[in-house]
């Protein structure tokens, strides 16, 4: 009996640390069973968000995002509107050139109705590792009209926007009703923002341009002055076509010579005016394509177009929608074609 007593209490260690040893294998097996459920279900989450978050990405962020003008982008149509009494200067819903501005008030008083209208394009290129290469902007939908695309260049030093080639050099010469002529010695031509006037009575001297020389002038003649009316609207006198910058502002075609004194000019007379004269100026000035050059990744490009209507029917008053614009690179990686709307009204047609 003795004798069993002990080997009864010899035995209890080992019983308890094979207890000790199977609990401990239990929970540790429980414990891994649910830390590889923790992992799993963790990788799983991480890889959804991953996943969600590129699916983000690639919904949200556009590679290549194009603006023209302040509202419209990529296939949304960009508006701009001219919208004043001096619209229509007679109000037969015709615009053009020198028209009689309130004929039953004043005599010959005239304005030139054209305008211009300056249309931003802003391409951005979201892109990390890609440029776009050669990006040219075109202005469809002119051909038919008497619609043109200039180009020019903004002097934000003096605030005026400087005629240029359709090649984007600077014009140099002279412009007239006869013809429009490149010549070192002639004059350069900017839009500021100072309106003026050219008086253009019988009793008025100024200048034109016949081909060859400026020679002097008197009356309706008259093409340049080198002073300015007194007044823009009074008996006898002309008022320049204005260029409407993107941000509502008005400018005025004048013309500068070497010494840098203006020259007023009486635009309805002498740009885009007569056979030679118009088909010079259109020669010269109207081509709608820009080049806008490489945009780097991740960068932003600004450029800008310049649409003048030289002349507009009441079918296409008050709204012109038959323009867009096409912005592509040479690679073929960007392509979109934005529409272009432009309202033109006077408040006085009935």
């Amino acid at each position: 009996m003795v004798d069993w007593l002990k080997s009864k209490k010899a035995m209890s260690p080992i019983l308890a640390l094979l207890i000790v040893l199977g609990v401990t294998i239990v929970v540790g097996a429980v414990f891994y069973a649910w830390g590889s459920g923790m992992f799993e279900s963790s990788q799983e989450k991480t890889k959804s968000a991953l996943e969600g978050q590129a699916a983000t990405m690639s919904n949200d962020v556009i590679p290549y995002y194009v603006r023209v003008g302040v509202v419209g982008h990529d296939e949304s149509p960009a508006t701009f509107e001219y919208v004043s009494t001096g619209v229509d200067a007679d109000n037969d819903k015709t615009i053009k050139y020198g028209e009689p501005y309130k004929p039953d008030k004043y005599t010959k008083c005239l304005k030139d109705e054209r305008v211009i209208f300056e249309i931003p394009i802003y391409i951005r290129n979201n892109a990390q590792d890609k440029t776009l290469k050669g990006v040219t902007a075109k202005v469809l939908g002119l051909s038919g009209h008497l619609w043109w695309a200039l180009h020019l260049k903004y002097d934000e030093v003096n605030d005026q926007y400087v005629l240029l080639k359709g090649d984007d050099s600077t014009f140099t010469g002279y412009i007239g009703y006869a013809s429009a002529d490149e010549n070192n010695a002639g004059f350069t031509y900017v839009f500021t923002t100072s309106s003026y006037a050219v008086n253009i009575s019988s009793s008025a001297s100024g200048y034109k341009w016949n081909g060859t020389d400026l020679i002097p002038t008197t009356g309706e003649d008259i093409e340049y002055s080198t002073i300015k009316a007194k007044s823009s609207f009074a008996d006898y006198t002309s008022s320049p076509l204005k260029l409407i910058s993107a941000d509502g502002t008005n400018y005025y075609l004048v013309a500068i010579n070497s010494t840098g004194d203006k020259w007023y000019m009486a635009t309805s007379q002498a740009f885009f005016r007569g056979t030679e004269g118009y088909n010079d100026c259109k020669l010269l000035f109207n081509n709608p394509t820009y080049n806008i050059g490489d945009v780097p990744p991740n960068s932003v490009k600004v450029a800008n177009t310049y649409i003048a209507f030289g002349y507009i029917t009441s079918e296409y008053l008050p709204d012109i929608d038959e323009i867009s614009i096409r912005i592509q690179d040479s690679e073929g990686t960007l392509t979109k074609t934005i529409p272009l709307k432009f309202h033109i009204e006077d408040p006085e047609w009935s």
